[in-house]
Order: C-alpha cells, then structure tokens, then sequence
C-alpha cells in the first residue's frame, strides 16, 4: 500500500554546499533553491500542528553558521524536533 506522509515521518531539509535550501516531504520531489524564510513556512504548513520532526542533511561543506541560523529559525516558529545529518557533496 503506498504510504502517506505520518505524523512520524519526518521532513527533510537538504542545506547543499553552496547554500541552496531545499527540501522534501517523504518521497515527495525536493522542492528547490528555497529562501529561509520560505522553508520555514512550508515546514510549518507540513506539520500542521502534528509536531512532525524535521531533519536537516548538510553539506560537510556548509558554513557552520547556515545551519545554526536555519536551526535557529526552526526554533524561533516551534518547530521543536530537529536531527541534523551530514552529507558528502552535493
């Protein structure tokens, strides 16, 4: 049976080694070249007050300070549960 976006299932968030923002919901095609402020929104629009968690995947390449801003945004609109994982290239 093909499965639907859970309340378990989490967001991803690709941060590539330039910068670009991204991101995918479940099997969903990433969503490209996405401003912070825009990727939050949608974040929050996906959980829909189901407190999905969020993972961000970043470039080991990726200034330190990005993901720590894009974290800091996350927090700052309630987006409480967020993993990081680092990536090779991209």
């Amino acid at each position: 049976q093909p499965l639907t976006p859970s309340q378990a299932d989490p967001i991803e968030v690709t941060v590539k080694a330039d910068g670009t923002l991204s991101m995918r919901d479940g099997g969903a095609t990433a969503q490209g070249k996405l401003t912070r402020a825009t990727l939050v929104t949608r974040v929050l629009e996906l959980q829909k007050g189901k407190d999905r968690p969020v993972v961000i995947a970043a470039d080991r390449n990726v200034k330190y300070d990005e993901v720590v801003g894009l974290l800091g945004a996350l927090h700052a609109q309630g987006v409480k549960r967020v993993g990081l994982v680092a990536k090779e290239g991209g």
